[in-house]
Parts: structure tokens; sequence; C-alpha cells
């Protein structure tokens, strides 16, 4: 009988030192919990960076499009508040193709292609890709915004000409 009531409580010692504690168990997900927050806003702030990074490089590129179209036709594209890879102004659709007629909806047959995919604004935030000739055919401008800083670059509204980036 001895025996049996020693195996007994050595089977209770066991257990409990198996087991955890409702206040153990408690703080470690409430430590998850903060390390998922820290994780979380991290994260979102990775993800601004890199649309803003994109945008930039987004902008670099059409530039060099607009640069191919000036070296062949010695002028800049047409286009007046034309908002680039999204929105309506291309006929009703979204303006996501460069060629020698200009920017299109879609690349036509048989024209030159400068650039097959005008990027658009990659993200909710910022402002859209517009594009802009002068009168005068020499110059251009090509307008985006950036939430966060990029480089040279400061959060805010730019503008794109020949003279260079303004604003911001």
């Amino acid at each position: 009988m001895q025996s049996q009531g020693l195996l007994n409580s050595k089977k209770i010692q066991i257990r409990k030192q198996f087991g955890f504690t409702l206040i153990e168990l408690m703080v470690v997900v409430s430590i998850i919990g903060f390390l998922a927050t820290i994780l979380s806003v991290g994260l979102s702030n990775t993800r601004d960076r890199s649309l803003d990074t994109r945008r930039a490089n987004d902008i670099f590129t059409i530039q060099k499009g607009i640069n191919l179209y000036l070296a062949e036709n010695q002028v800049f594209p047409p286009g007046d508040n034309t908002t680039l890879g999204a929105g309506t102004s291309c006929g009703g659709f979204a303006c996501t193709c460069l060629s020698s007629a200009g920017f299109a909806a879609s690349c036509p047959m048989g024209q030159t292609i400068y650039m097959a995919v005008v990027p658009g604004n990659p993200g909710n935030g910022g402002a859209p890709y517009v594009y802009g000739r002068d009168v005068s055919e020499t110059d251009y401008t090509l307008t985006f915004s950036l939430d966060e800083a990029i480089g040279s670059l400061s959060a805010g509204a730019h503008t794109l000409s020949t003279s260079g980036i303004d604003g911001g």
C-alpha cells in the first residue's frame, strides 16, 4: 500500500514538472504579440520605401523612352496632362504604350515602339504620373510624387523636365 501511495505522488510530481501555468502561457503569448507588432511596423516601412524606389525607377525609365522618341522625331511626344499607366487619358483607356504615334492605350501595328509598357504609379500612395509637352514641343514635364525621401529626392511632389527634377 505504501508503495502505491509513493508511486501516485511521483506521478503527480512528474505531471507538475511538464505542465505550464496560466501565467507562463500569458507571458509567452504577450511577448509573441509584442514581437509581431514590431515586425509588422518594420515591414510596412520597408514596403513604403520599396514603392518609392520603384516610382523613382519608373520615372527614369519613362524619361529614357521619351528621349528615344525625341532622338528619332526631333520633338517630344504629344500630350497634355496625360496620365500614364492608368486612368483614361488615351481615348478612354490607360496610356500604356509609347510609340511613334505618341502615348496610346495599346501599341499600334507598324509603328516604332519606344516603350511597350509605360509604368503607372505602383501603389495607393503618391500621385499618378502625368506627362505634358509644352507648346513649342521643345520641353516636357513629367510629374510624380514620393511618400518618403529616396536618395537626393525628398518626399512630396516633383516635376521632371529637360532641366532636371524640381520640387519636393
